[in-house]
């Protein structure tokens, strides 16, 4: 049985309040500030700043609730006590409401909230808009018996976000050892000087021995990586290793391994950018098919979203699996590569789809492309207007890189594909998982689905 209450009955508002900027620091002093959603991921804030003289607190668990801006409406939960600038809320169950079951209960009647909020251009959500606004809920007792359901739905998409996360930072950590500092060729390098075998070397690199030790240590610990292998992996192993020259030579990029080539970023797969919808485009209802803009890639298909029935041109249409680079926006916050999990859609402007010759190249271009991120964001920062930057197609013909054997990048794709198609899979599953936590939501907070109490 479910009720009208206001969210003060179901839970505590901490509004954020900011320190003195003469307290504020990025060197690890203090508390650590959140001042808005800048720091937010999918789950917990990433702080970069921290203050002395913290005015406002969140604990851990609490819900941070963005509260201005054009962010308003964002959420994380807090993993550690933070201190909270003025963009930011703590909320927290109270009287045996649960706290993800208040978020639950937010996040359902946000596109209510919004709309009821002040602000000429973008949405601010006040203390007594938050305190008073009215929601219905189902009794105490219910929803701790629903909270147990939708934190056992939040918990799984957190796993598979913590996993895709490790992944990523595998095939990254490789990608950078082979083609961005080289460390197979060095170790060649390295090995021919002291009148080493440079193969074992750019094997020892290549498995992940340290090779800041003698080299007796250095072929004892290869040597129990290659006994923990198989017949196929060793011999995968030998051959990636002869692949890598063993001399590093002078460019107009800088020291490049020998034999590689140079040319630019955009040669190395097809940027298509997205269409221009205007305001007419768009359904007044979701008829048609979304139009992917920088917030579905960051939150995915929404009640924000909008649809269209507009015919566009083939190239402008994506579909789950695609590689799309957000080259415009807050070069912190916007500029990113990402695979897109929302099924079809149409691309809109600002963001590029990039279209690869086949599998083994779509891989090493994702990779590639992530490396590149810092530059990317440089060169957006460069440009900044207004808070927002852009990365063009002249700046990427412009900028040059070296270019590794097709050998070398099958053989890195072999490592990375089925890192790549598990990141893949882990993304589909949080969207389905979300698509049932969206369905769920509705039904446990109103009490449809029933619970014994």
């Amino acid at each position: 049985m479910s009720s009208k209450i206001v969210i003060s009955e179901i839970a505590e508002i901490i509004m954020g309040q900011s320190p003195k900027k003469k307290d504020v620091n990025e060197i690890g002093n203090g508390y650590p500030l959140l001042n808005g959603p800048t720091e937010f991921t999918e789950r917990y804030p990433e702080p970069v700043q921290f203050t002395t003289d913290g005015k406002r607190f969140s604990d851990s668990d609490d819900i941070l609730f963005c509260v201005r801006g054009s962010t308003t409406g964002r959420m994380n939960y807090a993993d550690q006590p933070y201190a909270i600038g003025r963009g930011i809320a703590a909320i927290r169950g109270k009287d045996g409401y649960p706290t993800p079951f208040v978020r639950a209960v937010i996040e359902n009647n946000l596109y209510r909230l919004l709309a009821a909020a002040t602000g000429s251009t973008f949405p601010n959500v006040s203390k007594s808009l938050l305190n008073e606004f009215e929601v219905e809920v189902i009794s105490a007792v219910e929803a701790q018996e629903a909270n147990e359901i939708i934190v056992s739905i939040e918990n799984k998409i957190h796993l598979n976000q913590q996993t895709n996360e490790t992944l990523e930072a595998m095939a990254q950590a490789i990608f950078k050892s082979w083609f961005v500092n080289f460390d197979p060729v060095r170790a060649k390098i390295e090995a021919n000087a002291e009148g080493h075998d440079p193969n074992r070397a750019a094997m020892a690199a290549i498995a992940g021995v340290s090779l800041e030790q003698d080299w007796d240590a250095i072929e004892a610990a290869l040597q129990q990586k290659l006994d923990r292998m198989s017949d196929t992996q060793r011999t995968q192993l030998r051959q990636t290793a002869k692949l890598f020259p063993d001399e590093l030579v002078e460019s107009e990029i800088g020291v490049v391994p020998k034999g590689w080539g140079i040319d630019s970023v955009f040669n190395q797969a097809e940027y298509i950018n997205g269409a221009a919808f205007q305001g007419k485009d768009f359904s007044k209802s979701d008829l048609g098919l979304p139009v992917i803009k920088i917030a579905e890639l960051k939150s995915g298909i929404s009640d924000q979203t909008k649809f269209t029935e507009k015919e566009v041109k083939d190239k402008y249409h994506i579909d789950s699996g695609d590689i799309l680079f957000s080259w415009s926006g807050n070069p912190d916050t916007s500029i990113d590569i990402f695979i897109w999990e929302g099924g079809k859609g149409l691309l809109n402007q600002h963001i590029f789809k990039i279209n690869s010759e086949s599998k083994t190249r779509k891989v090493f271009n994702y990779y590639f492309l992530k490396s590149m991120l810092p530059f990317f964001k440089r060169t957006a920062a460069n440009k900044q207007t207004t808070g927002l930057g852009h990365v063009t197609q002249r700046d990427l013909k412009r900028k040059q890189i070296t270019i590794p054997s097709k050998e070398l990048v099958t053989a890195f794709s072999e490592i990375a594909e089925p890192i790549f198609d598990k990141i893949f899979t882990n993304l589909m599953e949080v969207q389905n998982l979300s698509k049932l936590r969206d369905t769920l939501l509705p039904k446990l907070i109103s009490g449809e689905l029933g619970f014994e109490v």
